[in-house]
């Protein structure tokens, strides 16, 4: 029985003993590798930290790759809807244009259509009327009755009780039409009447076709006046006839018409007496090696110069550019006469009193030019042993740099 009890006390101790051995290491273990752990987790943590950081940076860099590539493709969106735009606005631009060019091929159509329609009117209205067409006044002979039926683009001074009309107040009219000129020389005309002739107003006369000194021109039948019809307007341009200087019979085509002169020099206005003086002076200066002729013995002996070196000297820019009168023998407010070249010839201009008389800018503006100057001109083709031109408008042309 002790030795049972013994034995199973000393079973109890080993059996504590066993439990307990086993129970110590566990306590003691521990320690060690939660220490060992505690040692570990900083690196740990560090490489965990790092890939963590690796790892937002890699989702940033795509979502920011994402956000561009997002963009780019709004971008693209925007500049194909763009691109879309201007292609619609350059159609829409295109239409406008093809809009645009067949309404101005419309107008223009219908520009010609109404002139054609005004002059199958106006055609029709002369017939009507009684008056000639332009071509049928050319073919008619001289000292034939005319009726004509034009629009005033220029008139003379009224003149009241015209003596030479015996005692009618009468006008003188440059008139046209879209085919010729006309001349109405002393027609009778009310003083109503005249204030009414403005210019491109239409008008009506039957007269007598006449001619003198080579110009073509309607004169007097009776005391019936000039009559102003109510209508459209007419107000002609001027033909360009400087390429037909020096050609009569082509200026004679434009008779009485508005007429213009481009680039025109001024030359002396006693251009003719000038070549004639030059001429006998050359005469005598010929004569003088063989003989001294009288006026350039004269000449040579009072200023040791001879009439050819008289000559020479004088500056053309102080020669006078126009005179009063053809002869120079008239005063302030008669016509002014002026000379003008172009291609090396010399033709004689007018300024008719009656037609802008000496207070208007025409005629200023000629007593204002020199020797020289550079002018285009406006005017009416008259005529006297050959074209005279009435001139109404004098411009200078700028001197080319």
């Amino acid at each position: 029985m002790r030795k049972a009890r013994l034995f199973a006390a000393a079973v109890a101790v080993t059996a504590l003993a066993l439990t307990g051995c086993s129970s110590k290491p566990k306590e003691t273990e521990a320690p060690k590798e939660t220490q060992a752990k505690e040692t570990q987790a900083p690196e740990t943590k560090a490489a965990e930290t790092e890939a963590a950081v690796a790892e937002t940076e890699a989702a940033a860099a795509v979502v920011e790759t994402e956000a561009k590539a997002a963009e780019t493709e709004a971008a693209a969106v925007e500049t194909e809807a763009a691109v879309e735009e201007t292609e619609a606005a350059v159609e829409e631009t295109e239409a406008a244009v093809e809009e645009t060019e067949e309404a101005a091929e419309e107008t223009e159509a219908a520009v010609e259509e109404t002139e054609e329609a005004v002059e199958t009117e106006e055609e029709t209205e002369t017939e009507a009327s009684g008056a000639m067409t332009y071509e049928e006044y050319a073919a008619a002979d001289t000292d034939t009755l005319v009726t004509i039926e034009a629009y005033a683009q220029a008139k003379q001074a009224w003149i009241e009780s015209n003596k030479d009309m015996g005692g009618v107040s009468t006008v003188t009219i440059y008139a046209q039409d879209r085919d010729g000129g006309y001349f109405l020389y002393n027609v009778p005309c009310s003083e109503s009447d005249y204030n009414k002739l403005k210019e491109g107003t239409k008008i009506r006369y039957t007269g007598y076709k006449s001619e003198w000194a080579g110009e073509v021109e309607t004169v007097a039948d009776s005391i019936d006046p000039v009559e102003v019809v109510r209508g459209d307007i007419y107000i002609s341009k001027a033909a360009d006839v400087t390429d037909a200087l020096g050609d009569e019979d082509e200026l004679a085509t434009y008779m009485n018409q508005r007429v213009a002169f481009k680039g025109m020099t001024i030359e002396p206005a006693n251009a003719d007496e000038s070549a004639e003086a030059a001429e006998t002076v050359e005469t005598a200066a010929e004569t003088e090696d063989e003989k001294l002729g009288k006026v350039a013995s004269i000449i040579k002996a009072k200023s040791g110069k001879t009439a050819a070196d008289e000559a020479e000297a004088a500056p053309a820019s102080d020669a006078p550019a126009y005179k009063y009168g053809w002869d120079g023998s008239g005063s302030e407010g008669d016509d002014l006469y002026f000379n003008a070249s172009v291609d090396g010839k010399t033709y004689t201009f007018v300024i008719e009193s009656t037609l802008r008389d000496k207070d208007s800018d025409v005629y200023k503006a000629v007593k204002e030019l020199k020797v020289g100057d550079k002018v285009d001109m406006e005017g009416f083709m008259y005529w006297y042993e050959g074209p005279q031109p009435h001139i109404i408008l004098v411009s200078p042309v700028e001197a080319e740099e």
